[in-house]
């Protein structure tokens, strides 16, 4: 199917803007899940598992 370049632009951004929607979603469940935590405990599971590659 052939469509024209200005509508294949316009779905790009609009596959790009869902794309950003998702990505903001995840990242405040993330912050929900993870709000019981310190930095340093963060920071130590992110040493950890440096350590174990």
């Amino acid at each position: 199917m052939l469509i024209p370049y200005e509508e294949y632009l316009r779905f790009q951004a609009l596959r790009e803007s869902e794309v950003l929607a998702h990505f903001d979603q995840v990242w405040t469940r993330l912050s929900v899940l993870n709000a019981g935590f310190s930095d340093e405990e963060v920071a130590a599971d992110i040493e950890a598992a440096r350590s174990e590659l």
